[in-house]
């Protein structure tokens, strides 16, 4: 069975469009082909981890669909408006751990917080565009890897074209602090798996 970065990947091979890769990650639903006891069981060990401030745990809950995590604990038939508030608390909370997870020095962390920022799914952030591509800048910055190199320089390229010029101005203000931050922790996470090495870049 392939893995969600498995599909990603492909989809991202294969040249597909940035509404095409959104749509994906919205219906991929993560651990397929165990219990839902398992699945919730995974989660709160997950996000345990997580709030402890462990950085593979943080990139895993930052990964994780908001729809996913309120159905595998099954949250999902709650009255509406608890629904509501549960789903967006989780949102800010994996948010959060990728933030956090960045500016320790997270690749991974980098390239999603970008994803979303450029496709606005950060709540209450009015200069999205410019820290998508600061995300870029820092993970550029870093990486060693050229896989991962071209793919944040097609993504930049493509925000470039959209971005006023005060927003490139603030980009290049955010990138710095980011990388200031990032040396500050003194490594760097890169993408990795067990069998290749590398995984998906978002």
């Amino acid at each position: 069975m392939e893995t969600f970065e498995q599909v990603l990947q492909q989809a991202y091979n294969d040249g597909e469009s940035d509404r095409f890769i959104s749509r994906l990650r919205e219906r991929f639903d993560f651990c397929q082909g165990i219990s839902q006891q398992q699945r919730a069981q995974h989660l709160h060990y997950m996000l345990e981890a997580a709030d402890a401030h462990y950085l593979p745990a943080q990139e895993i809950v930052g990964m994780v669909p908001t729809e996913a995590y309120m159905r595998h604990l099954g949250y999902q038939d709650l009255p509406r408006d608890e629904y509501i508030k549960k789903s967006r608390a989780f949102h800010r909370q994996k948010i959060n751990h990728l933030k956090d997870a960045a500016r320790r020095g997270s690749l991974k962390s980098l390239g999603h917080l970008a994803y979303l920022y450029k496709n606005q799914k950060i709540p209450d952030e009015k200069m999205s565009l410019a820290l998508a591509l600061a995300h870029l800048d820092a993970g550029l910055y870093f990486t060693d890897d050229n896989k991962i190199y071209e793919h944040f320089s097609r993504q930049k390229e493509r925000l470039i074209t959209q971005a006023s010029a005060s927003e490139l101005a603030f980009a290049e203000e955010a990138t710095q602090e980011l990388i200031q931050a990032i040396n500050q922790h003194g490594s760097i996470y890169p993408v990795m798996d067990e069998k290749h090495g590398r995984k998906g870049y978002y």
